[in-house]
């Protein structure tokens, strides 16, 4: 996520030392899923947990559309057991965006 980020916070553009899951890491349906996270410095990541209505209205308008957001949000609340076949796809996902120069942020769901 920080290298498809560039280590950049996408709100402000400063240094991104925070990993943002937007939804939780205890949902192993989306914890390993590049769409489910955002680069963001202290100051926005502290701003995305305290003002989510806010922080979502952000995501609507510069990362993803509500279409992909809900889709997500759906994914999320499947199960999902943190399997061997599950680990490969999402490294292969990862690896295959990783070998593409992509100017666009990843995001496929």
């Amino acid at each position: 996520m920080r290298f498809r980020d560039k280590k950049r916070c996408l709100i402000c553009q400063n240094d991104g030392e925070h990993a943002h899951h937007l939804f939780s890491r205890k949902r192993l349906s989306t914890r390993w899923k590049l769409e489910n996270g955002i680069t963001l410095c202290a100051i926005h990541h502290n701003w995305a947990h305290h003002n989510k209505p806010d922080f979502v209205l952000w995501l609507y308008e510069n990362f993803m559309s509500q279409r992909k957001y809900k889709k997500l949000k759906a994914i999320s609340g499947l199960i999902q057991h943190d399997s061997q076949d599950f680990i490969e796809q999402e490294y292969n996902t990862l690896f295959t965006y990783l070998e593409l120069d992509r100017k666009e942020p990843y995001i496929e769901i």
